[in-house]
């Protein structure tokens, strides 16, 4: 929708978040959708947005015989699954996790987690849903105990964006939250 408002008809590049945040980190004139904006990361990229807010939270099994109230809890499991470069798994390391296991996409951390080879699975709320539907069950299958962190999340820009590019897209940006444009992308 900002790039239609822009009047850009550029290919999109769909690939890994790995890839992805190596982009932004290293080739100018790029942008990844959508990234956590943190503390550690603000004069890392140009940011547009926010585009959503979302939270990693700790997920298990419904059944699982225990239950995580506190970061304490969750570093006393066998294994926590999370994202290969996500937030989540930086977030983890930073807070002394030593039972941390990652993999390329959510999706696999999810199928671990169904399958009962990790005990706990740190993902974003707002694609249990998808990631649910993808492997063939029901949201009911898992549960949320504990929620590591809430952000929200921005377009990245590669911090050696040409300066001419960032004011179009925030003033697109603008634009489509203004004619509610955004409401109806979400809702969809």
């Amino acid at each position: 929708a900002i790039m239609d408002e822009i009047g850009i008809t550029e290919h999109i590049e769909l690939t890994n978040w790995t890839n992805a945040y190596y982009q932004i980190l290293h080739i100018p004139n790029t942008m990844t959708f959508s990234t956590l904006r943190s503390e550690s990361r603000e004069n890392v990229f140009n940011w547009v947005g926010p585009v959503c807010r979302k939270s990693y939270s700790f997920f298990v099994k419904v059944d699982a015989s225990f239950q995580i109230n506190s970061l304490g809890d969750a570093k006393q499991l066998g294994s926590v699954g999370t994202m290969t470069g996500w937030s989540s798994e930086n977030q983890l390391v930073e807070q002394g996790f030593t039972n941390v296991v990652t993999w390329a996409t959510p999706t696999e951390v999810f199928k671990k987690l169904i399958d009962g080879e990790i005990d706990a699975a740190v993902l974003n709320d707002i694609s249990i849903k998808q990631l649910a539907e993808d492997a063939g069950v029901e949201t009911n299958v898992v549960r949320t105990d504990f929620v590591l962190s809430s952000g929200e999340t921005y377009l990245a820009f590669s911090i050696d964006t040409d300066d001419k590019y960032i004011p179009d897209w925030k003033n697109a940006y603008q634009a489509i939250i203004d004619n509610r444009t955004s409401l109806q992308i979400w809702n969809k």
